[in-house]
């Protein structure tokens, strides 16, 4: 049996991408797949991405002033 892994966050289940994963769910079943959806919505997961600033003379060798 062949494994599919969806990943979605979606807080209304009633839009267009809970319909979406629903027409999913019920397409992967009826071939017999082994479905697994983990919801990162539910578990508040932050779906931004985000990168630590730090400021350019921090990370210029010394000497050298920054442009």
């Amino acid at each position: 049996m062949e494994n599919v892994l969806i990943v979605h966050a979606v807080s209304e289940p009633e839009s267009l991408n809970g319909a979406l994963l629903a027409a999913a769910l019920k397409t992967f079943e009826d071939l017999r797949k082994c479905v697994e959806v983990p919801d990162l919505y539910g578990v508040r997961s932050r779906p931004t991405f985000q990168t630590a600033v730090t400021p350019c003379s921090s990370t210029r060798p010394p000497g050298r002033s920054t442009p």
